[in-house]
């Protein structure tokens, strides 16, 4: 869950913006990533670095009355991936005003003791 507030509404009232998923581990298996984000629609493109991988999704949302909040509900599922630390950025960039860029990272800790 997390929300981004101050992306600007298209002519048509939508909001349209990129969320990029970066995971970083010391180990990452491309086929463990893939299907950690099998579940989101819009993917338009996967980039590999070293020890990350980002994949880009387009979204597009209405424009809510009373309040700029866009709240996003994304469900991961880690189970594919093998034991370890993590580290998951999101960043949402905005398509239409293209200023408003927001980034959060969290540490992951996957089975293991």
């Amino acid at each position: 869950y997390y929300e981004t507030y101050g992306l600007d509404p298209d002519a048509a009232g939508r909001r349209r913006f990129r969320v990029d998923y970066t995971v970083r581990a010391e180990r990452l298996e491309r086929g463990a990533l893939e299907r950690l984000f099998e579940g989101l629609q819009g993917l338009v493109g996967v980039r590999e670095e070293d020890r990350a991988t980002t994949f880009s999704f387009e979204r597009e949302a209405p424009a809510s009355e009373g309040t700029d909040a866009l709240v996003e509900h994304v469900s991961l599922d880690t189970s594919a991936l093998p034991p370890g630390n993590y580290v998951l950025a999101i960043e949402v960039t905005d398509l239409v005003g293209g200023g408003t860029t927001v980034q959060v990272e969290r540490e992951l800790r996957i089975g293991g003791d």
